[in-house]
């Protein structure tokens, strides 16, 4: 399962960020791979996470976490 999960990440890679730019230089590359590395953890949906973003996902795993703790 875990090879499925890295393949279907690498095809996202390639498909909404490599296959969209033509880079002029290698910093300007490094820019748009931090860009699209923050739109994809921290405001994107992930089906695998019950359509939440991964900051959406670890909030509610941090408070039911707490609550799993102080029963």
């Amino acid at each position: 399962m875990q090879n499925d999960t890295i393949e279907s990440f690498n095809d996202k890679v390639r498909d909404e960020f490599l296959n969209q730019h033509l880079f002029l230089n290698l910093k300007e590359a490094r820019h748009l791979a931090k860009e699209w590395s923050f739109d994809y953890n921290r405001k994107r949906s992930h089906s695998t996470l019950k359509v939440l973003s991964l900051e959406e996902f670890k909030k509610a795993l941090e408070k039911n976490s707490s609550k799993i703790w102080l029963a």
